[in-house]
Parts: C-alpha cells; sequence; structure tokens
C-alpha cells in the first residue's frame, strides 16, 4: 500500500500523466491519491463525499483511518485575490463594473462563479473538528489541510500574507496536536518548513510506512 500526495491541481491534471507520474502503472484500488485542496474537478454538488467510486472527498475536520494510519482533514483557505471586492451577478451594474475592473486588472471574484463564502469552514466543521481530535486525544499521524497555521505562514512569507480565523484555528492544532508531518497545498511552492510542515504544489511525494520519500 502506498500513499501519494500532492498540491492544488486546479482542474489540470497534467502532473498525473504516465510519462510524469510513472508509478500509476503499478497502482492498484489498495493505493491512495490526496490532494491538498483546490481540486477544481467538482465545482457543484455539496457536500460530496464519494465523487465517483475511487474518488473520495475527505471531509472538514474529520478524522480517518487509511491502512493503520491516522489522517486530520481540514480543507478550506481564502481567497487572496479578492482586494477590490466580490461581485454579485445579480448586480444590474455588474457587466459595467466587471469591465472596469478588467480595465485595469483589478483583483476580484464573482459570487457563486469564482467565490463561494463556503472556503472557510462553519462555526459547525470548527467544531466537529476538535471534538474530533478530542476523540483523538489530540494526537494523529498526518494533517491534510489547503493552508498552514499562522506562524508557519508567517515564516513562509515574512508576514506578507493576511491572517484569518482558519490559520489561528490551526495554530491552535499545530500547538495542542501531536502529529508525524502537516502536508498542505495553497502556496503554490514546493518546500519543507521545520522538518515536517510540508507545502506541495506539482510536486508528488510518497509516503510508505511513516517515511516520506519526494518524488519529482
Amino acid at each position: 500500500m502506498s500513499i501519494y500526495i500532492t498540491g492544488d491541481t486546479h482542474g489540470e491534471f497534467t502532473r498525473f500523466k504516465k510519462d510524469i507520474f510513472y508509478e500509476q502503472t503499478s497502482l492498484t484500488k489498495n493505493d491512495y491519491v490526496i490532494i491538498c485542496g483546490d481540486f477544481g474537478g467538482v465545482w457543484d454538488g455539496g457536500k460530496v463525499q464519494r465523487i465517483r467510486p475511487s474518488v473520495i472527498h475527505l471531509m472538514r475536520g474529520q478524522v480517518y483511518e487509511i491502512e493503520g494510519k491516522t489522517f486530520f482533514t481540514m480543507g478550506g483557505g481564502s481567497s487572496h485575490d479578492v482586494s477590490d471586492g466580490i461581485l454579485e451577478p445579480d448586480d444590474p451594474l455588474f457587466k459595467q463594473k466587471r469591465k472596469r475592473l478588467d480595465a485595469r486588472k483589478a483583483l476580484y471574484r464573482v459570487n457563486h462563479q469564482s467565490w463561494w463564502k463556503e472556503e472557510l469552514p462553519s462555526d459547525e466543521e470548527y467544531e466537529t473538528a476538535k471534538a474530533n481530535l478530542e476523540r483523538y486525544g489530540w494526537e494523529v499521524d498526518y494533517i491534510i489541510s489547503h493552508c498552514c497555521p499562522t506562524s508557519i505562514q508567517d515564516a513562509l512569507s515574512g508576514g506578507t500574507y493576511l491572517a484569518d480565523r482558519l490559520r489561528g484555528f490551526f495554530e491552535e492544532v499545530s500547538q495542542r496536536c501531536q502529529f508525524k508531518y502537516w502536508f498542505c497545498g495553497h502556496y503554490h511552492l514546493n518546500e519543507i518548513l521545520k522538518q515536517r510542515y510540508m507545502f506541495l504544489y506539482e510536486q508528488v511525494i510518497i509516503k510508505i510506512e511513516g517515511v516520506v520519500e519526494h518524488k519529482a
């Protein structure tokens, strides 16, 4: 059994072509590939868990046991390219506003088209996450998220990224929870901080029996 982990795909799955991700030729239904958020393959359907027989959405705030290892999963992350606002598609002036924003190459998104308020967890999802971590005594093998704790993000960016509630929650998790590795996407880079925070983008890594091996 092998577990492969990678970063954002945004609906573009070139990295999984056979001449790039050549390991897939030997994969079976007993192996796993985990994408750390921004999957981009499903945009509608609500709280879907099983998308296809072999494609499963790991829900927010859950702890999964896979081949004897525990995985805490918590998706979500604030959009960083919305400093010029969120447009409402039913706004009578929508076309005019969009044209002006496009003309000055503004950073904006459109509600329910390229931005959803559900990009961040709800109060209920935070409570679910804490309850599940309590059940496991705040100890898991691996954490899978999209963004990372505030302090780790600051170390990564020098404080240029804004903090939010989710990153603050992850900060609490990082201080209270015992874990081996934390995997996340979002930042579009392949890097390791403090030996166990692994930022993934197009890189695919393989985890076998607690050892993380880097793959191109």
